[in-house]
């Protein structure tokens, strides 16, 4: 399909973002006052060396001169500077709508979505409302044939039950969606946080804060209940490495199945709604065991205070204002939340940014990137591409025949870049009209329309185009069902891309990332994926093997270092052939310098320049499939020589790392 012209694109974005209003707001009165810079500099340390820590070299001047808001964890400067200036001049944009006049009818849902979130009197009182009901609704369960029943209906509903409904590509025809049903109640985010005393006591904590909040009897005892009871259940469930791999893994079941293995979760209910040709996957097996075991042998008071503790949590907030102080305290200490709540207003535009984005970004998009260099993009993509396709055709381990499928799936990867270029890429939200009193029954509302969409979906063919974020976040991404690569604008800002620089700068930071979405391809899941998404293994036995060699020693440096080598070893392949293909992408048949050599790798650590508080590192230690930024600079630079060349590292010094132990996957 021949590519839209940005200008007629953004044309047709900006007619419908001013209909009817009065005043278009400008780029810079979007982004005046945001705090945050459009180019941040990054000064080189004059005391940790380039050979000692590079990460430090590179990083530690601008780390240690950020003071971390009181609101936010985390703070990487080439993602967060440009989120952040561009959430500005988002929540500067909402906050004009109620100016507004005759808009538009998606601009009129923005509106009315975000009225409601700002009216803490309205939310008061559809909280009470809520809370009320769902506690009269659980505690009227008398059996646990009633809470079967319950739960059972509220499967493919935003109610919160035990087990819940997604949708993810057929591995034998990715045109086709695969249902998947799933069971996730639980407060911390893996099982080994159950296993920490203190982590036990401040969960206690707060479920007895929230029991006393809402009025009910006993809130020590129940919050006991709870605490205990979330531990057993996830005690068996798998690790987040091993959840990483179960996406690939051929795990298809029968709806007899799943309704005979798991009766007291009552599935045929839901799966009624389900097409009979479209094909069922069992992630997770040990989840849904313990629900169907809890529902059929579980003490019925004991479950009736997990399912309030965890069904009125969302909707205990201005009327109940202490308990979420204490809520806040116990995310920030426990799992690396912000010391306090954003604003009103921020809290308000992350609501719509997460739910209404690609609304929202198109409204935006053409006010704040009105002439942005699409074409430079394209050329700068396919210049990555063809050096990571150099690089497989220079590959000396691979089985001729295992080169020629993973050279075509490089080729043959689609490439979705800037924006979407029709409403079939964009997936707006369904058409709903929003009450501007009511915040809680928007989102069920369009909660609600989402799902119904989803399960409407099954059966019938996929739109392997569609964008999974909106165009203006600072992300990218690769789907390997789909063989689809996925830049938007948003990233496309300094330190990533300076359209003024010269190109060898920007493609050792944004060359470094499209090399590691593209890389996905070929990683350790990826590659069971060929060309056409179908999941089909096309390395042979000898190349796995190979493979598998290469990988373990990756899993083991990682490992060595503090992170999680197998949880990680997907992105860690990512961010290898990211910076080797840029690297090649820069220098292969050019003459080059020590100098050159040094921007490039600099150009590349400053993408991982940040700072994340203690609490959230642990965190994203036991479940990101990222590694620690640090070590995606130092631990990724080590292995090329070129590095180690051009700032005369040797052995002894830290960073240096023999030839013999530098690892060349692709």
């Amino acid at each position: 399909m021949r590519l839209l012209a940005l200008s007629a694109l953004l044309a047709i974005a900006a007619l419908s973002a001013t209909q009817g209003v009065a005043a278009v707001p400008t780029r810079a009165a979007l982004f005046e006052g945001s705090g945050y810079p459009e180019r941040r500099e990054f000064p080189l340390s004059t005391t940790a060396a380039p050979c000692k820590d590079f990460y430090a070299h590179v990083c530690s001047g601008v780390n240690q001169s950020f003071q971390l808001r009181e609101d936010r964890s985390l703070h990487i400067f080439s993602f967060s500077d440009s989120h952040e200036r561009l959430f500005h001049a988002k929540k500067r944009y909402l906050g004009m709508l109620a100016a507004m006049e005759k808009p538009s009818p998606r601009v009129q849902a923005l509106r009315d979505v975000y009225a409601a979130c700002m009216n803490p009197d309205a939310a008061k009182r559809e909280e009470r409302e809520l809370v009320q009901a769902e506690i009269a609704r659980i505690e009227a369960a008398t059996t646990l044939a009633d809470l079967r029943k319950l739960l059972s209906a509220r499967i493919g509903t935003p109610d919160f039950t035990a087990v819940q409904f997604a949708k993810v590509p057929n591995q034998d025809d990715p045109k086709l969606n695969d249902a998947v049903l799933i069971s996730e109640v639980a407060t911390y985010p893996e099982r080994t946080y159950y296993e920490k005393p203190d982590a036990l006591k401040a969960l206690e904590r707060i479920a007895t804060q929230q029991f006393r909040a809402l009025g009910l009897s006993k809130p020590e005892e129940r919050a006991r209940s709870v605490v205990a009871l979330e531990k057993e259940l996830t005690a068996k469930d798998p690790l987040p490495a091993e959840s990483r791999l179960r996406m690939a893994e051929r795990n298809y079941t029968t709806r007899d199945q799943l309704v005979k293995s798991y009766p007291s979760l009552d599935l045929g209910v839901f799966l009624k709604r389900v097409p009979t040709k479209t094909r069922l996957r069992n992630l997770f097996p040990e989840t849904l065991a313990a629900a169907n075991d809890l529902l059929t042998n579980g003490d019925l008071a004991t479950i009736k205070n997990l399912l309030i503790f965890h069904a009125t949590q969302d909707w205990m907030d201005d009327a109940y204002s202490e308990f979420r102080a204490q809520f806040v305290t116990f995310q920030h200490e426990q799992l690396g939340g912000p010391k306090v709540r954003p604003s009103r207003d921020e809290r308000c535009t992350n609501l719509l940014m997460s739910k209404f984005d690609r609304e929202l970004d198109a409204e935006l998009m053409p006010i704040l990137f009105p002439d942005f260099p699409r074409e430079q993009i394209i050329k700068m993509v396919e210049r990555v591409r063809a050096s990571l396709i150099q690089g497989l055709q220079a590959n000396t381990w691979l089985t001729p025949v295992a080169k020629k499928e993973a050279i075509r799936k490089m080729r043959t990867a689609r490439l979705l870049l800037v924006s979407p270029r029709d409403d079939g890429e964009w997936h707006f939200n369904p058409p709903a009209t929003y009450d501007p009193t009511r915040p809680y029954a928007n989102l069920r509302l369009l909660d609600q329309n989402l799902l119904d969409r989803e399960i409407g979906e099954l059966g019938k063919p996929r739109n392997r185009s569609r964008w999974l974020i909106g165009p203006l976040t600072i992300n990218a991404y690769y789907t390997p069902p789909d063989n689809v690569f996925v830049l938007p604008i948003g990233i496309l800002q300094y330190p990533f891309f300076d359209a003024k620089a010269p190109l060898e700068n920007s493609i050792a930071a944004i060359g470094s990332v499209i090399g590691h979405e593209l890389g996905h391809g070929i990683d350790d899941q990826g590659s069971q994926y060929d060309d056409t998404g179908k999941r089909r293994t096309w390395m042979t036995a000898q190349d796995r093997t190979r493979f598998h060699e290469r990988s373990n020693r990756f899993i083991a440096r990682f490992d060595a270092q503090g992170a999680d080598g197998r949880l990680t070893l997907g992105e860690n392949i990512g961010d290898h052939v990211g910076i080797t293909t840029s690297h090649r992408a820069v220098f292969q048949g050019k003459p080059s310098t020590p100098e050159a050599q040094r921007d490039f790798f600099i150009h590349y650590a400053r993408s991982w320049c940040g700072v994340v508080r203690p609490s959230l590192r642990e965190l994203l230690l036991k479940t990101d499939p990222h590694s620690p930024i640090e070590l995606r600079v130092n631990e990724q630079v080590r292995h090329l020589k070129e590095f180690h060349e051009s700032f005369s590292c040797k052995a002894g010094d830290p960073m240096f790392l023999p030839e013999a132990e530098r690892i060349r996957i692709w």
